[in-house]
């Protein structure tokens, strides 16, 4: 699943939390490459493991109780899970930024906004102070803050939700990043900020050329933003594809459900569709179908595990969990 354009080859990626006696199998096998330029979207219900999949990116699970138990991040020909700490500041502060899911728990309450969005910029180029404050207006001009002179100085909480939002933003590009990890950036928004906040990510996105990873549970928004969708559960991928395709032929029942529990302006329904039941249990190691237990209409074969489970490519460029493909 990777070519001359890949920027970031995430291959056979498993990460586990150690609690107390047991573990939890947040990560299974993951494999995921991401393009020049390109929007990659990964979604799933909450607890499918996607923001782990993001910080596992920059490595920066705490270990313990992460355990990178198999796999390689592949960035610049470089494995970052075997990277120093050293060296993985350097890609942090340089070369892959990660705006978080809640922007009034990203800063620092008791420093300026300011302060914390410069907060890095000291150790490049060797730019006066002067020089570094004109950099941090310009950059809260570009992610449109009003009176950015006077914001400059303010605390966290004198800020909304929306103008953190584009401050987390902010300090995401200030070194000009080539990967932008965006955890669910509008999650914590109402909707009229989350069209404002999308729209500016979108134009910082072109303008720059970045490659961008893009966690949500919300399949209409990903359709907006990414070129392309991947689906998550339980700690693995169960379909890829490019966005259009997935949306007009998905494969597997899972992302089949999640897109007919979209709401849908003018159509007649009593009850939005849901998918009954569960995530499975993530401390107990799956050795069939993780999605089994929910599916309404599961394969004999998949009924009896005799598939084995791993991604195939039934189109070009639409990869599916083999065990799932004729079910439903």
């Amino acid at each position: 699943m990777s070519n001359n354009n890949t920027v970031l080859s995430i291959n056979n990626l498993s990460v586990n939390f150690k609690v107390n006696e047991s573990k939890i199998f947040a990560n299974n096998n993951i494999s995921l490459k991401l393009n020049k330029g390109e929007i990659l979207g990964i979604v799933g219900e909450s607890g499918s493991g996607k923001t782990v999949l993001c910080k596992s990116v920059i490595k920066l699970l705490s270990t313990p109780p992460a355990e990178y138990i198999e796999g390689q991040i592949i960035y610049n020909n470089k494995d970052i899970l075997s990277l120093s700490d050293s060296d993985l500041r350097e890609i942090r502060k340089n070369e892959i930024a990660m705006i978080f899911q809640n922007p009034m728990s990203s800063f620092n309450p008791v420093r300026t906004v300011g302060s914390q969005i410069i907060e890095n910029l000291y150790y490049k180029n060797k730019l006066t102070r002067i020089e570094i404050k004109n950099l941090c207006l310009d950059l809260l001009t570009k992610v449109e803050i009003p009176n950015p002179e006077l914001r400059y100085n303010e605390y966290p909480h004198q800020w909304s939700g929306g103008m953190l939002q584009r401050a987390a933003i902010a300090m995401a590009i200030r070194n000009s990043p080539k990967i932008l990890l965006a955890d669910e950036p509008t999650t914590a928004l109402d909707v009229t900020i989350q069209s404002q906040i999308l729209a500016l990510l979108l134009n910082i996105q072109k303008k720059n050329n970045m490659s961008m990873i893009f966690i949500s549970h919300d399949l209409a928004v990903v359709s907006q933003v990414c070129d392309r969708i991947a689906v998550m559960y339980a700690g693995k991928l169960l379909e890829i594809a490019k966005t259009k395709d997935l949306f007009n032929n998905p494969k597997h029942p899972y992302t089949r459900g999640l897109l007919e529990a979209i709401p849908r302006i003018g159509k007649e329904t009593k009850k939005l569709k849901t998918i009954p039941g569960d995530l499975p249990n993530m401390s107990e190691k799956q050795t069939n179908c993780i999605f089994r237990s929910r599916c309404q209409r599961p394969s004999l074969d998949c009924k009896e595990g005799s598939i084995e489970m791993g991604l195939i490519e039934i189109y070009p460029e639409h990869w599916v969990d083999q065990c799932c493909v004729n079910c439903g």
